[in-house]
């Protein structure tokens, strides 16, 4: 039998007899807030000291297709039930890093490195950002109650901007006329807005 240290390479600080375990007390705030140890909070070095197992990789997948939308991910709540030093942490580490990172993380090395990477089925992909986010289109009257609530309302964190062209069109029933009550209304509402307002005869 091949004895175990040909199998697997200690780390250095191993080696050397100088390992400091206080490594091992892993923070997600100090890594999200970019302080802590370099180990945890630089991509590059946290991978080179990650081995991803099948567990780890079913995690990642899991929730990496429930933020892209895939209806077949799974449950959206994780739950990781393991002892103290069970790796909870970690686990919550490395999907920061993978969220964080996007398409950018294939370009790691370390994340490429023969027993780091992925199987085709569970290789780790983000969701695709955008700098822009454009919705065009006609909406028939009774429906612009929902353009508040499907569109303004979720994207009002992202300075939106809504261009608005309103066009009414004169019908022997109901004649627009600058005598009328709604023309008056319409007309110094667009005034007020700052809003183009012009008529065709």
């Amino acid at each position: 039998m091949i004895p175990w240290f040909k199998n697997v390479v200690p780390h250095q600080d191993i080696k050397d007899g100088v390992l400091d375990e206080s490594v091992f007390a892993a923070d997600l705030a100090d890594v999200s807030e970019g302080s802590g140890r370099a180990v945890y909070r630089e991509a590059g070095m946290f991978f080179a000291k990650t081995y991803f197992t099948v567990g780890l990789r079913t995690i990642c997948k899991r929730v990496v297709d429930g933020l892209n939308g895939k209806t077949d991910s799974g449950d959206r709540v994780v739950s990781l039930q393991t002892g103290f030093g069970g790796g909870k942490t970690h686990s919550l580490i490395t999907l920061y890093h993978v969220a964080k990172q996007g398409n950018a993380l294939s370009e790691i090395a370390e994340v490429q490195e023969e027993g780091r990477t992925t199987s085709e089925e569970t290789t780790i992909q983000t969701a695709k950002q955008f700098k822009t986010l454009r919705i065009t289109g006609k909406v028939a009257l009774e429906n612009w109650p929902q353009i508040l609530q499907s569109f303004l309302l979720p994207l009002k964190d992202n300075r939106v901007s809504v261009n608005i062209e309103i066009t009414a069109k004169a019908t022997d029933a109901t004649p627009i006329s600058e005598n009328t009550q709604n023309y008056k209304i319409t007309k110094e509402s667009a005034s007020q807005l700052g809003l183009d307002f012009r008529t065709e005869e």
